[in-house]
């Protein structure tokens, strides 16, 4: 298998990833805005990660159940400039049944879904298109 085709395999597998992770994150987000708890939440603090020199911002959210549980988690969703600030006040959508899972009800959050399906489409079409279109000496 030539160098080329091993590229494309791994674009087109990178982009089935993508379609799976953004459609993940969009059912979840559906159920959860149809059956979850809306809450307040508070940003207690940002924890940075570093890949490639590049910072990533996850805000650690507190927020409270309706049995007074009282919840601290990270979430699992980074970005790389502070749209968060400690002290913030934010909207939470809960799951009932898994006080744990939660997501922040904003724009990133509607917008995460869709857009990683779409870039994950785009490169499955770009490297069908390099397939075909481009003449692969095979050896």
């Amino acid at each position: 298998m030539s160098n080329e085709i091993l590229d494309l395999l791994i674009a087109g597998l990178a982009g089935i990833a993508l379609i799976a992770f953004g459609n993940y994150k969009r059912i979840q987000r559906t159920r959860l805005i149809a059956s979850g708890i809306r809450t307040q939440g508070t940003v207690l603090r940002l924890e940075e990660s570093f890949h490639d020199q590049i910072a990533t911002f996850y805000p650690v959210i507190s927020y409270t159940t309706l049995q007074n549980e009282i919840i601290i988690k990270t979430y699992g969703i980074g970005v790389s400039n502070k749209i968060y600030k400690p002290g913030d006040s934010i909207s939470i959508i809960y799951d009932a049944d898994n006080n744990n899972e939660f997501i922040i009800d904003n724009q990133i959050g509607k917008l995460l879904g869709p857009v990683t399906i779409a870039v994950g489409a785009a490169i499955i079409l770009l490297t069908l298109i390099q397939y075909f279109l481009h003449p692969f000496i095979l050896v």
